[in-house]
């Protein structure tokens, strides 16, 4: 898991997206710059996709990720990624990774 407020309410282009799916999973992963800094983010275990724009870049303007750990949530969907902003996209995964 990484540091999400470096990343939380912020505008978010992405470059590159790549779904993968394997026979029991989902990953994304997406090459992305935030506030000029180059970031990988990796979501694990994605369920529920619903994506309402394929423009290039793809530009999120309000970024948001809901940790519903305390909520007791099932552990497989943990984490609620959205745009609080256009609704561009929107979906439920296990585990999110963040490197510079």
């Amino acid at each position: 898991m990484g540091n999400f407020e470096n990343i939380q309410g912020k505008e978010i282009i992405i470059k590159k997206l790549t779904v993968e799916k394997t026979e029991l999973d989902m990953r994304m992963i997406m090459a992305a710059t935030v506030e000029n800094k180059e970031l990988e983010i990796s979501f694990e275990g994605v369920s529920m996709l619903q994506m309402n724009c394929l423009n290039y870049p793809m530009i999120i303007q309000g970024f948001e990720i809901i940790d519903n750990k305390k909520n007791q949530w099932e552990p497989n969907n943990r984490f609620l990624v959205h745009d609080f902003e256009d609704e561009v996209w929107n979906f439920i995964c296990r585990d999110i990774r963040i490197d510079e």
